[in-house]
């Protein structure tokens, strides 16, 4: 297993601890070492900004007392919204891998208007994506139901 996949994994395995229909988890990483993880909360607390990156992207920025995440990457189950990428640009993150894209995801939003832009009309150039990691373990927690 290389470092994607066990990074990914700790992501997806965080997913599944989301309670409502949209269940997604998210890892930062710093030389190698998880810093945070989170999964979204959005449901439970009833506040659509607990998405699994915010969450995780806070909690690291408290850990490493910085609000800039330079040289962390950021693992998330499904490809960021416009608002998750917003985050890890403003943290200075450069680097994201992902498992799902956000069409894998469509299938399960009743409405999916509010996320009309991909992640590579939000990334600036030099900014490194790895795509499709875990990407059907990812679905297969996406589309089960939590407990």
């Amino acid at each position: 297993m290389n470092q994607d996949e066990k990074f990914m994994r700790i992501a997806v395995e965080e997913a599944k601890l989301t309670r409502g229909p949209k269940r997604f988890g998210a890892v930062v990483v710093k030389d190698g070492e998880v810093v945070s993880k989170a999964h979204t909360t959005t449901h439970e607390k009833e506040d659509p900004t607990q998405h699994a990156e915010i969450l995780a992207i806070s909690e690291a920025t408290r850990r490493l007392k910085s609000r800039r995440l330079t040289g962390c990457v950021v693992y998330a189950s499904c490809e960021p919204c416009m608002m998750c990428v917003g985050a890890i640009l403003w943290a200075r993150i450069n680097e994201l891998v992902y498992a799902m894209s956000r069409e894998d995801s469509f299938e399960a939003f009743t409405d999916s208007s509010h996320w009309h832009m991909g992640i590579d009309e939000l990334i600036p150039k030099g900014f490194v994506v790895r795509k499709g990691i875990l990407r059907q373990e990812a679905k297969e927690v996406f589309q089960t139901k939590s407990s």
